[in-house]
């Protein structure tokens, strides 16, 4: 997702430049799917404010992507959407941080049905705005038969989707020929221009766009240092670094990382503030680090490799910049601790061509299952019995069938692996053990 305060610098700064579509008429656009997705369900016409209180998929949603779809076509402009797929690795305190997660929505909603039962009609649809609650693969079923449909390519990446854009745009043959994303796209280095939105409704459909060599020439900064500072500032893997949490971050930040001349440099120097040393933020600011300039792809010839090993060097934008690229020596030998351990390259394969949901994948390489409250934050009793004892724990259960099957069929590492099951509710967040099993097994014992 974006950095953090970043759009606005954008915006006042005067960064982003628009043109209409038919420019890049007869070409290939790689899109950020999920990127994609969440600006039609957090934006009108295809938003639905009150979807947080009906549950299930947006209605609109379908009618949409089918009129860019045509819009695009109508341009020449063949789209290639690329989807996310397994979470990098979080060390610092996960069932706390899921907690966290879902304890403001879960309040929102409460609030909300309060205010609704007490006739405030309009003060409950704003609480219930922005609380949807939709996790990314909840559309891709939908998205993806759609796709199918009308012969759309797609690719789900082995992790983070903008890493998978950069390679295709990188390759040889050059699969896509420019990238439609989030700005902690431009974090990664080399990347110069960035596609931040598209206007597929107005009669004359327009995209803007922005520069990174023209954000370092304003900002002052190198490569290395703006990528400090896009982490420090905080966006979706990484949370804004403490001392300057505040509305005016992102100037505080670049002022930080100059005059310490490196993000490493700030951290270091803030080691024993209280919150920087009670998150572990050193750790973090590393390991995140890594996980930028190291990201996982999933190749053409079919293997997951670090991307600085899979694309060609890329010239250095602005001045002061050190050109050494990464060789496979410079790779992190623990890089399976920012991401996940390896799976078989089968596997990546199904899930990149979406035989496989990234779901059950996430809870086998996380060791854990998360189960997020209902519409009705699951307060009641007899829910929490069946998704704890049946749903989850259930030895014949969807859950634990899923994680069979996949571990049984992989190195016996994942056969043997833990995974807990976290549930969240007004009263309590719980964790129970699940074990993965043999399905042969337990098949056998069926029977």
């Amino acid at each position: 997702m974006p950095i953090k305060h970043f759009d606005n610098y954008l915006a006042e700064r005067k960064h982003l430049q628009n043109l209409p579509l038919n420019v890049l008429a007869d070409s290939r656009l790689g899109i950020d799917a999920h990127y994609y997705l969440k600006q039609l369900t957090d934006n009108p016409p295809s938003r639905e404010s009150l979807l947080a209180a009906t549950g299930g998929l947006p209605l609109a949603l379908t009618q949409r992507i089918e009129a860019d779809l045509r819009s695009l076509e109508k341009l020449h402009i063949k789209p290639v959407f690329v989807f996310p797929g397994l979470l990098p690795a979080k060390r610092w305190k996960q069932q706390q941080q899921h907690h966290i997660e879902w304890d403001e929505p879960s309040k929102a909603r409460r609030d909300a049905w309060s205010k609704y039962e007490a006739g405030q009609e309009d003060a409950a649809s704003k609480l219930f705005e922005g609380r949807s609650g939709l996790q990314p693969w909840d559309l891709w079923r939908m998205v993806l038969r759609i796709f199918r449909h009308r012969n759309v390519e797609f690719l789900v990446a082995p992790y983070v989707g903008w890493a998978q854009l950069i390679y295709l745009q990188r390759h040889p043959k050059s699969y896509i020929h420019a990238i439609f994303g989030p700005t902690d796209t431009l974090l990664y280095p080399g990347v110069d221009k960035l596609i931040t939105s598209l206007d597929l409704t107005a009669t004359t459909p327009t995209f803007s766009f922005t520069s990174k060599r023209n954000i370092l020439n304003d900002l002052g900064v190198t490569e290395d240092q703006f990528l400090d500072i896009g982490l420090l500032v905080g966006f979706e893997y990484s949370t804004p670094f403490p001392p300057t949490m505040h509305d005016q971050a992102l100037k505080a930040t670049v002022d930080m990382v100059k005059y310490y001349k490196s993000g490493h440099a700030a951290v270091s120097a803030f080691a024993e503030h209280p919150t920087v040393k009670s998150v572990q933020y050193p750790d973090q600011f590393a390991r995140i680090r890594s996980m930028i300039k190291y990201s996982l792809i999933f190749s053409s010839e079919g293997s997951v490799v670090p991307l600085p090993l899979a694309v060609p060097n890329q010239p250095p934008h602005g001045p002061n910049h050190h050109p050494h690229h990464p060789t496979a020596a410079d790779i992190p030998s623990d890089l399976h601790e920012i991401f996940t351990n390896r799976l078989p390259d089968e596997v990546y394969y199904y899930l990149s061509r979406g035989l496989l949901g990234p779901q059950a994948l996430v809870w086998l390489t996380s060791g854990q299952i998360v189960e997020p409250p209902p519409l009705d934050n699951g307060e009641t009793t007899e829910y929490r019995r069946f998704v704890k004892e049946v749903i989850t724990d259930g030895q014949t259960g969807p859950r634990a069938t899923a994680l069979a099957l996949i571990s049984s069929v992989s190195h016996t590492f994942w056969n043997n692996r833990k995974v807990v099951g976290n549930f969240c509710s007004r009263r309590e967040y719980q964790a129970g053990t699940l074990a993965t099993r043999s399905w042969r097994r337990s098949y056998g014992d069926r029977t």
